[in-house]
């Protein structure tokens, strides 16, 4: 089988790939924001739960898929022939995700706009994640890439032991997402080293989390504890909403990708002409 995903069901490498996988006789299967799209129509099977997106970094975009890809798994992990071990209490955590977020988005202010005002003039960030939360630091350094027009550069814990060493400094930001779960432990070695280099660290941890040993520069709690398998909805919202703070201390518009100056608009059309996003 063959999953494809795309918020508005019709990017054109989606739908490529669909109708290779059609090709090569795969099942497929989309997960969209979008009813009745192009790609809805070029799959075998569609899951669609229509989010009305009015911004490129749309906030409920990502999440709201990451959910559904989460639901899609928990229940092929019962339907094995030997079921998963803790898919129902993975079930029990995807159902907290919602008030989690909630959570976080009405306190976003006080939390996340002193933050970037402390680091709009840094030249670039460093985003670190292990485990799931690899796809948290993607999408945290893809949003404040768009957003703030800040550079980022994305690692699991062990490519950042190994690449970014020799980057750090006072000017390079390093951002981890530190849950519970397997990942922390290199996650906090991560943040280690980056202090010993100079780099200044923002620190992403659940409540009762293990922040009070972190000594990071800054800490975000996400407000709620869930396993790390099904934190990536939460946890791409803070990069999501720090981008967007960012945006604003440094005089960006963070809701159009840079497409309000003519040039990055030409360059937007030249990757992706009408009718191709």
């Amino acid at each position: 089988a063959l999953v494809l995903q795309s918020a508005t069901g019709s990017s054109f490498e989606t739908l490529d790939a669909a109708r290779r996988g059609a090709e090569l006789g795969m099942t497929t299967v989309a997960i969209t924001n979008t009813d009745d799209s192009l790609l809805e129509k070029a799959v075998d099977h569609t899951i669609a739960f229509p989010t009305g997106q009015k911004a490129g970094p749309d906030t409920c975009v990502i999440p709201t898929r990451l959910m559904l890809l989460c639901q899609l798994m928990f229940e092929f992990g019962k339907r094995r022939p030997h079921p998963v071990r803790g898919v129902e209490s993975l079930d029990a955590d995807l159902a907290a995700v919602p008030d989690i977020a909630h959570r976080l988005v009405s306190g976003h202010e006080a939390v996340f706009a002193p933050i970037a005002e402390r680091y709009a003039g840094q030249e670039v960030m460093l985003v670190v994640g292990g485990g799931p939360n690899w796809f948290s630091a993607l999408e945290a350094g893809l949003k404040i890439e768009e957003e703030s027009s800040t550079p980022c550069r994305t690692y699991t814990p062990s490519d950042y032991h190994h690449m970014a060493i020799s980057l750090l400094s006072p000017r390079r930001t390093t951002m981890v997402f530190a849950p519970n779960g397997p990942s922390a432990s290199r996650a906090i070695v991560s943040l280690r080293t980056a202090k010993e280099g100079g780099s200044p660290t923002i620190a992403v941890v659940q409540d009762e989390s293990l922040d009070e040993v972190l000594s990071a520069d800054h800490v975000i709690r996400i407000p709620g504890r869930v396993d790390e398998l099904v934190l990536a909805p939460i946890a791409t919202m803070v990069g999501q909403i720090l981008g967007y703070h960012l945006g604003l201390a440094k005089g960006f518009n963070p809701d159009c990708l840079g497409t309000d100056d003519i040039g990055h608009a030409r360059a937007w059309l030249a990757s992706f002409p009408f009718g191709t996003h």
